[in-house]
């Protein structure tokens, strides 16, 4: 009886020594991963502090004062690390003196596939571009824009007027916009049920209006063809009385018509 438990014991520490090789063999192999895929960003000067890897997923620490360029980075990733198939992005500030990390998760996107003659080509033509893949199918250019508003607008409390971290998003829909000339979009602006129907109405409008003139002033084609349109709070994605979701009610969105 002694020998047969001295046995099963046995075989239990062996399977488990197995377990912590082959646990510690793969917490290797993922941290090498992690740094030829960080060397590859630093190589090509992108903005990316640190990147996690997840079986298929990589999620990318991203300032939100950086300039970062999501198609040159999923160049470099698809480059590196071809098996990726979704990136994610978690971007964080330094509010004040200090090093406390406010963190903010982007929604996981499928990475574009991007060949190797593409991928050189893009490069070569895209080295200060924010663009996403050209297709000019209204869908697509939908995908595209809600891709960029993952991360939602910001501007300064009750007020129109934009956050500067928000000016990169604006800049690239301006360059995907400017690709889909025939394109009509039309802005809106949404709030919370915080405050008087009347102003919430108006600040709905006002939002959205500042971001068509911030486009406007920076570049974008055929104005025109934006509308604007501000709906206060009689739209909300979410009717539960907190913060998290009157966060998601306060929004501006762009609708291809």
């Amino acid at each position: 009886m002694s020998n047969t438990l001295l046995k099963i014991l046995t075989g239990i520490a062996f399977l488990g020594l197995c377990l912590i090789c082959t646990l510690a063999h793969k917490s290797k192999i993922e941290q090498h991963f992690k740094e030829k895929l960080q060397a590859a960003f630093q190589q090509k000067s992108q903005n990316i502090t640190s990147a996690r890897l997840d079986g298929m997923v990589a999620t990318l620490l991203v300032s939100h004062e950086a300039k970062y360029n999501p198609i040159e980075i999923a160049q470099t990733i698809a480059e590196t690390l071809p098996w990726i198939h979704k990136i994610k992005y978690s971007f964080f500030s330094i509010p004040g003196k200090g090093d406390k990390k406010m963190i903010q998760d982007s929604a996981a996107t499928v990475l574009p596939k991007i060949s190797k003659e593409s991928t050189k080509e893009s490069t070569k033509e895209s080295a200060n571009s924010t663009t996403k893949p050209l297709d000019k199918s209204p869908n697509s250019l939908q995908i595209t824009l809600n891709e960029f508003l993952d991360k939602p607008l910001l501007f300064e409390p009750e007020s129109s007027q934009i956050d500067k971290s928000s000016y990169q998003q604006l800049k690239g829909i301006i360059e995907n916009l400017n690709q889909n000339q025939q394109a009509k979009i039309e802005i809106q602006g949404h709030t919370n049920d915080i405050g008087p129907d009347d102003e919430n109405l108006q600040l709905s409008k006002d939002r959205a209006s500042s971001v068509k003139k911030y486009l406007m002033d920076n570049g974008l084609k055929l104005a025109e063809r934006i509308g604007t349109k501000g709906y206060g709070e009689s739209k909300p994605l979410c009717t539960a009385k907190t913060i998290d979701c009157r966060s998601k009610n306060r929004r501006v969105v762009f609708i291809v018509q």
